[in-house]
């Protein structure tokens, strides 16, 4: 019977006990249950010492963490960056090139102001407070200072800074940008005047078209007389905004005032875009702002295009129309941007219909 090589209970002595070549030794360890003592014994006295734990490697002192990649970019350099890699994905389709005009439009104004300084500096505490000293001297809208912004804060996670600036919240339009039509009217008879010897272009005619429709000014200033379902009074568009979100086209309905802007259009450009500029291009975000902002001084109110789409989203929730039905007419995807921009309108619309019920009501009685 081959020996064991480790130690094993004797029950006759209880005692636990190994063979050292053709010699018994005891381990002097008693008990069944002390098989783990035995062991122990065991390597100990055939000089099998049991190791002792691993000690552990020193910790090294603690080193100064590198400068983030963009820490010592100058503005500029960190928004030429951030304009290259949004090209970059234009290229690869994942981005418009509207889009990478608007960053770009966005940026500018502070290139100007901070391009020299580096990337790091205004990412301090101090440098923030630089930032947001300079955006709320603006002449700009709360609006588009927190937009703006936002593309500025893309420029330094891109790269891969941390910055204390602060967006400015994003105030509500509806109730501040709906355009009276006396007003209207001046703007559009300001836009249709001549300037500097040449024709003033159709964007006025852009304007009423947005104003009857509470479509987008992208939306519908590069459309061609093809692209209008005349029969149907609709108009699909198969990019838009809200394409990624939705999965869907985006259709924007005509009514009978609507279609007859449009029609008159098509006679005055059968081809190229319906509203043209003076020298027959499309409108582009660019050219209407800055056209805009001319009026605004001329007419010392400001004026802007969107306001045409707040003024028609106005108007169909004080008529009483429900805020889905409104939410799809402009091309959202759920309710959620109208209770946002337009509580105060479809609230009081709620309580005029109640009263109109209540005092009808009453005269029927």
């Amino acid at each position: 019977m081959p020996r064991c090589a480790h130690p094993w209970y004797r029950e006759s002595r209880d005692m636990w006990s190994f063979w050292e070549g053709k010699k018994l030794r005891s381990t002097g360890v008693r008990g069944k249950e002390n098989e783990a003592a035995a062991i122990s014994a065991w390597l100990t006295m055939t000089s099998h010492p049991v190791a002792p734990p691993p000690t552990p490697p020193p910790t090294p002192p603690p080193t100064a963490l590198p400068p983030p990649p963009g820490a010592d970019l100058t503005v500029r350099a960190m928004c030429e960056h951030y304009l290259a890699a949004a090209d970059r994905r234009v290229t690869r389709g994942k981005l418009s090139a509207e889009s990478v005009a608007n960053y770009r439009l966005a940026l500018n104004p502070f290139v100007a102001k901070f391009g020299e300084r580096t990337a790091g500096d205004l990412a301090t505490e101090s440098g923030a407070e630089d930032v947001e000293d300079w955006i709320g001297g603006t002449t700009w809208s709360q609006s588009t200072r927190h937009t703006y912004l936002g593309v500025v804060l893309s420029a330094f996670r891109h790269a891969k800074l941390r910055t204390h600036i602060q967006r400015p919240p994003k105030t509500s339009r509806g109730e501040g940008a709906v355009v009276p039509d006396e007003r209207f009217a001046s703007l559009l008879a300001w836009l249709r005047a001549p300037r500097r010897g040449h024709g003033p272009g159709d964007l006025a005619d852009l304007l009423e078209a947005l104003r009857l429709t509470g479509a987008r000014p992208q939306e519908l200033a590069p459309l061609g007389a093809d692209a209008v379902n005349w029969s149907a009074g609709t108009i699909t568009l198969s990019e838009h905004k809200t394409k990624k979100k939705t999965g869907r086209d985006r259709v924007v309905y005509l009514s009978p005032a609507a279609l007859a802007v449009f029609e008159r259009q098509r006679r005055r450009h059968p081809t190229g875009p319906l509203f043209p500029t003076y020298t027959g291009r499309v409108y582009t975000r660019r050219a209407i702002v800055k056209r805009m902002l001319a009026a605004s001084k001329a007419l010392k109110y400001r004026a802007f295009a969107y306001a045409c789409r707040h003024t028609f989203a106005t108007a169909a929730l004080t008529a009483g129309e429900p805020d889905a039905i409104v939410a799809e007419l402009l091309g959202h995807t759920d309710t959620k941007m109208i209770h946002a921009h337009y509580a105060h309108v479809s609230q009081n619309a709620k309580r005029l219909r109640e009263a109109a019920e209540r005092a009808s009501g009453k005269r029927a009685g």
